[in-house]
């Protein structure tokens, strides 16, 4: 009988550096890579599917990365922003590193219990099998801070019912955020169509302006915080009368 005492390995390096990620900023006409000086990829980011939210309610967009590799899960990562065009990793992220088990597979942003801050669902693949058995769905709930927010809902007359396509501008303490009627579309899973913004410390929003699919503008002023906002479209009808 063959007894084999020792092993090999040739040309076989299981510490590959992932790809960089890669930031890219939309000015209106083209993207613009905007990766170095960012802080994307500070950290060992393999990512396989991400999510932009405001989560820390401070009204501006923070990242989150869910991360893998082809043998076994990664540290997931949130990219906190900075306000000034650069991200920070986030550090002792808890249950929102993710599991040990399965392989990174998707994140989608849903507030599942409406108090005003985004939470995650993410799922961890099936392959390979052996380390995919128990391989969890992770719903981690945004424990959140002292911030106020608006989410918005769109009830769409002339445009489709839905509102997809429309850009919602909020503006409140000298800041104006967009963001666009999407319908929630993400990579192979959806996020909720609530709209989100967080506003800091602001208490009144001082200007709602929404450009509808139709081409109607409309424009809603002073409206109070911390609560589900339904802006219905105006009708051609009523527009032209005005």
């Amino acid at each position: 009988m063959l007894i084999i005492k020792e092993f090999l390995a040739i040309a076989f390096n299981n510490d590959l550096t992932p790809s960089p990620d890669i930031l890219l900023l939309n000015d209106g006409s083209r993207l613009l890579d905007r990766t170095d000086g960012s802080g994307i990829n500070s950290v060992r980011t393999a990512g396989v599917s991400s999510v932009a939210g405001d989560f820390d309610n401070d009204m501006d967009v923070d990242l989150y990365v869910v991360t893998s590799n082809a043998a076994g899960n990664e540290l997931n990562v949130l990219y906190e922003n900075q306000g000034d065009g650069t991200f920070q990793a986030v550090e002792n992220l808890g249950d929102a590193w993710g599991s040990n088990l399965g392989i990174g597979d998707t994140v989608t942003t849903a507030d599942y219990n409406n108090d005003g801050f985004l939470d995650l669902l993410v799922t961890n693949g099936d392959f390979p099998l052996l380390l995919s058995q128990n391989a969890p769905y992770q719903l981690l709930e945004n424990q959140g801070n002292d911030n106020h927010w608006l989410k918005i809902d769109l009830e769409g007359v002339a445009s489709n019912r839905d509102g997809i396509g429309a850009k919602v501008y909020v503006s409140a303490g000298g800041i104006t955020q967009l963001r666009q009627q999407s319908g929630g579309m993400h990579d192979r899973v959806q996020n909720d169509s609530r709209l989100h913004f967080g506003l800091a410390e602001n208490t009144i929003v001082d200007e709602i302006r929404i450009e509808w699919p139709s081409g109607i503008v409309q424009n809603v002023e002073d409206v109070s915080v911390d609560r589900i906002f339904n802006i219905v479209e105006p009708d051609l009808l009523s527009v032209a009368k005005v």
